[in-house]
């Protein structure tokens, strides 16, 4: 989808100040609050939905639109402006791959805490090292390091 779609009610949009621009494909949202309008032809988030289960609302409001890199620029991005000086004007290619290496310095003559293991059936021992080998294959975790 490329355009903007809009299915409400007549009082919904009367009672919200919502003025339809359908030459224009576009939505003025006049809250009381608010100096001007606010308007809704082009969109930062993919889709959003507002829904009112009040027994006063009629209707359910839902505005989907395709977002083309055209539409945002930089300057436009608010945490872009706060802090130029962590975003590049021209990346000339991605960051290597790197490994993920962490690891805690313990105080000389430290080891491990010495516990109980938590007792388990061989059933749920299975399911556990099943799901912790989808795990590790998934990259979600790592296998210990410790010593």
């Amino acid at each position: 989808m490329t355009g903007l779609d809009l299915i409400l009610g007549l009082d919904c949009l009367s009672k919200n100040h919502v003025l339809l621009d359908c030459s224009e494909k576009s939505v003025y949202f006049m809250p009381k609050e608010s100096k001007g309008p606010v308007v809704a032809n082009r969109y930062y988030l993919n889709s959003m939905i507002v829904n009112c289960s009040r027994y006063e609302c009629q209707g359910i409001m839902l505005l989907t639109a395709g977002v083309s890199g055209d539409d945002q620029s930089l300057e436009q991005i608010p945490v872009v402006c706060e802090f130029p000086e962590m975003f590049l004007d021209d990346i000339d290619e991605f960051p290597p791959n790197r490994e993920l290496e962490f690891a805690i310095e313990m105080v000389l003559g430290a080891g491990p805490i010495s516990s109980v293991p938590y007792r388990m059936s061989p059933l749920e021992m299975a399911k556990l090292k099943a799901q912790l080998e989808d795990l590790i294959g998934k990259r979600f975790i790592w296998p210990s390091v410790s010593p």
